[in-house]
């Protein structure tokens, strides 16, 4: 990424810095260049800081004098700032440095985070503090990563040459923290102002600012280091779905205040949403206290009731101001649907709504409206002296069950709809879901109705039949010796079979064996394959005799395999045969601390094993309770006496 952007700054700065013929580059050039980069002079002033330090500790090593003795430092001293004011750098390690600096700032401005990690640690898991203060001076952009950990140091009494020892993991946390704590008090323009060192790589100098523009790719990774991630999306989706490949300052900006916007709306609807809530519960609330002073509703506590009449002449007016059909609201219409948990929903509330006690509670204005329209339902039986228009009769095919659906339930209903004569009178839909629901058995009934448990007549005949034949079926072969089973086999020319090997012998009432072509073949009895035998008896005796055989041979094969575990103890070595006397003495004073008794029951402990990973799991045990060290010599010549046990018994 970037390849073009890299090798055109290389050859740049190659051509800026380095003279026409074959020569290196002094320091002070680098750092007096007018027009070169502050970033770049920077990196090379670190860089020779960074050998001069390389070449303070292989002095320290490597001469034999005192490293602070204070003589030896000022001599040195001098040394380190004449090599300052006169460093050189010949053309390769030059444009090698360059190399390194342009990919290395890159990174930077781009990621700063991920990069500070990778340029400080380089792959290791600590570095004393003087490395990373070192490393932390190469970059010159985003001084705040420098000036908090120069901050974090003077918070621990840490001079710059310290060798305390720090985790890559709270580095990382530390510039994390130093990151997150500085974005966060920037504004909208102070945010923009920092990238300024991203717009500075991929633009001319000369290039005025309104009109410079860096790649849309650099913005999406340089927002992810930050955990930007909402914005990076925005970017993301102009990307891949707009075809933006560059953008400028002032759509950043655009970009970056619409997601605020939209992130403060997301932030305020639920405050809207919760304010409207309230409004609207008070405005119910209002209305409902309207509606019970103008129907002369009493307060709690009154005995007093309104008569079902009155709440149908009221329907009835407010009927009649509505056209003849109205298209119903979810909320005013009951749909009667298949189910039949609905439809006794609706018988239920309507004659909940008809039983209901006078000395009750002063319903709310739905539940008068609601009761009002079941009452009108309830007198609107098939009978009535008005006749039903065509969209009402419409409306019925609509509602009731589907004529297709395999359902006991719908032809029953149907039956009962047409006896009662529905089509001469009208019914509401209301008026025939009750007519339906009430007519139709409860699902319970019709189960037991279509499900009983008394076997039938021919089953228990072909029963009783097929067990007077398995009682008059005598033997032909019987097999309970060696020499019946010899004789079977050689009458069938099969393999003969070993005495030795045979499994035991099952002990049944009725246990008979015979080829398919000498058993009666009878209708409804099992057929087998041929070449097969067939076993007939009862299904109870059948079953103890494969359970007393499997017991058999299951019992037969655990005495042969089962090992008791003394015989298993009895069968290992002592211990001490793997103890020398000296390994004794090692164990008893370094794991035992001298004592007789705790070397005792130590080696009773692993004496007990039966085997190598149980007795090494209790010396684990015993050097975890009293808190020894697993590694020390004791303990490993313990483990190998362990294994040899085990091993070379």
């Amino acid at each position: 990424m970037f390849e073009a952007e890299i090798e055109s700054t290389k050859l740049r700065l190659a051509e800026m810095l380095l003279p026409p013929s074959k020569g290196g580059v002094h320091l002070v050039q680098v750092l007096d260049h007018p027009s070169l980069d502050r970033a770049f002079k920077e990196f090379f002033r670190a860089e020779v800081e960074w050998q001069l330090y390389q070449d303070r500790i292989q002095r320290q090593s490597n001469l034999p004098i005192e490293p602070n003795d204070l003589v030896f430092r000022n001599v040195w001293g001098q040394v380190e700032d004449y090599v300052r004011q006169h460093a050189r750098f010949d053309r390769r390690q030059a444009l090698a440095l360059i190399d390194t600096a342009v990919k290395s700032i890159l990174n930077y401005r781009i990621r700063p985070r991920v990069t500070l990690k990778w340029f400080v640690y380089r792959g290791e898991p600590t570095k004393p503090v003087c490395e990373i203060f070192l490393r932390l001076q190469y970059f010159a952009d985003y001084p705040y990563f420098r000036q908090g950990f120069e901050q974090w140091m003077e918070e621990r009494s840490l001079a710059r040459d310290s060798t305390q020892i720090m985790p890559m993991f709270e580095f990382e946390r530390l510039v994390k923290q130093l990151d997150d704590d500085y974005i966060l008090d920037l504004s909208t323009s102070e945010f923009l102002d920092l990238l300024d060192p991203i717009f500075s790589f991929f633009n001319d100098p000369s290039t005025p600012t309104a009109l410079e523009a860096i790649p849309i790719e650099a913005l999406i990774v340089f927002l992810d280091d930050k955990d930007i991630q909402v914005i990076a999306q925005k970017f993301e989706r102009m990307l891949y779905h707009d075809g933006v490949r560059n953008v400028t300052r002032e759509m950043i900006l655009r970009v970056v205040e619409q997601v605020l916007q939209e992130l403060e709306q997301q932030e305020y609807q639920p405050e809207r949403k919760s304010e409207h809530d309230a409004s609207a519960a008070s405005a119910e609330a209002i209305a409902s206290s309207d509606v019970q002073q103008s129907a002369g509703i009493p307060a709690p506590g009154e005995e007093t009731a309104a008569s079902v009449e009155e709440l149908l002449a009221t329907d009835k007016q407010e009927h009649k101001s509505q056209p003849a059909i109205e298209e119903p609201t979810d909320e005013t219409q009951p749909v009667l649907k298949s189910s039949p948990h609905v439809e006794q929903e609706v018988f239920a509330r309507s004659s909940a709504a008809e039983d209901s006690p006078t000395d009750s509670a002063p319903p709310s204005a739905d539940e008068f409206h609601r009761t009002s329209q079941e009452v009108a339902l309830a007198e609107n039986a098939p009978g009535s002296e008005e006749t039903p228009t065509v969209e009402e009769t419409a409306s019925w095919g609509s509602t009731l069950p589907s004529e297709h659906a395999p359902d006991a339930r719908q032809e029953l209903q149907e039956e009962k709809i047409t006896a009662e004569g529905v089509a001469p009178g009208g019914v509401l839909e209301d008026s025939v879901a009750s007519q339906a629901t009430i007519a139709e058995p409860p699902l319970a009934e019709q189960l037991e109705g279509a499900v009983s448990d008394e076997p039938d007549a021919n089953t228990l005949a072909e029963l009783e039949s097929l067990l007077e034949i398995a009682s008059d079926i005598s033997p032909t072969f019987h097999t309970e010796t060696p020499e019946q089973r010899h004789a079977l086999e050689r009458e069938f020319d099969l393999p003969a079979t070993q005495d030795s090997v045979s499994p035991p012998r099952m002990e049944t009432e009725e246990s008979l064996t015979s080829t398919p072509s000498e058993l009666p073949i009878e209708q409804d009895q099992a057929e087998t394959l041929e070449g097969e035998a067939v076993t007939v008896q009862p299904a109870v005796a059948m079953a103890s005799s494969r359970a007393a055989a499997t017991d058999a041979v299951l019992e037969s094969g655990i005495r042969q395999v089962r090992v008791p575990a003394s015989m298993q103890s009895q069968q290992l070595p002592p211990l001490n045969e793997f103890l020398g006397e000296d390994l004794r003495q090692l164990v008893q004073t370094k794991l035992c601390q001298g004592s007789q008794e705790r070397y005792d029951a130590l080696i009773a402990r692993l004496e007990q094993a039966t085997s190598v990973r149980t007795a090494l799991n209790e010396l684990d045990r015993f050097v975890a309770e009293f808190n020894l060290d697993p590694k020390s010599k004791a303990a490993q010549e313990l483990r190998v006496a362990l294994v040899k046990r085990y091993t070379f018994k």
